[in-house]
């Protein structure tokens, strides 16, 4: 059996709060789960947007050999285990596409590169809420977000879909409820 945890990252008094209604959530509905948060203060100093160095660096700091990734702003109302259900069918990593306009919480300047780059606009997807598995394939893809994310280090959904491109990983939809729906509420930059 894989060990499974769920992550957290926590950066300043609000997201600490927060962090412990997410996670009295998470353990209602699945007891057995762990949980783990970090800190870019606990990673040491990173560039850019506070919290984002400690996304982007998730696959080296996350424990487990699955994990279930989640923004301190959601609220988690059901079992998650469907996530990892899929990451044992061959999957690398579950995730939700975004709803909204393409990029448009993005600087101008990072939208335009990322559209110019990889030619044409990919589906938007929302990495706040996700799962994914330790694999050699995966950790490539999690080096590329990371140097991605450097260009610009603001927001990680640009360089998220750049890193994709540069290294595809198995990659399975899930629908709305698993982010921002009823199977996990999502409070989109409550933090900000």
């Amino acid at each position: 059996m894989n060990e499974r945890y769920a992550a957290f990252v926590v950066f300043g008094e609000k997201a600490e709060r927060m962090w412990g209604d997410a996670v009295e959530a998470l353990e209602q509905h699945n007891p057995d789960l762990q949980c783990w948060a970090t800190s870019d203060a606990e990673l040491g100093p990173g560039p850019g947007t506070p919290g984002r160095w400690a996304k982007v660096n998730l696959c080296d700091w996350s424990r487990g050999d699955q994990t279930l990734y989640l923004d301190v702003d959601t609220v988690v109302h059901e079992d998650v285990s469907a996530g990892f259900a899929l990451l044992d069918d061959g999957w690398d990593m579950v995730i939700t596409p975004s709803a909204g306009e393409w990029l448009g919480h993005l600087p101008v300047e990072e939208r335009d590169v990322t559209e110019s780059e990889l030619g044409w606009r990919p589906l938007q997807l929302q990495a706040g809420v996700f799962w994914f598995k330790r694999n050699d394939t995966v950790h490539r893809f999690f080096e590329a977000w990371r140097e991605e994310w450097q260009r610009f280090e603001g927001e990680d959904q640009g360089a998220f879909i750049r890193a994709l491109y540069r290294c595809p990983i198995r990659l399975w939809l899930m629908g709305r409820p698993w982010n921002g729906g009823d199977a996990i509420e999502h409070s989109y930059g409550a933090l900000r």
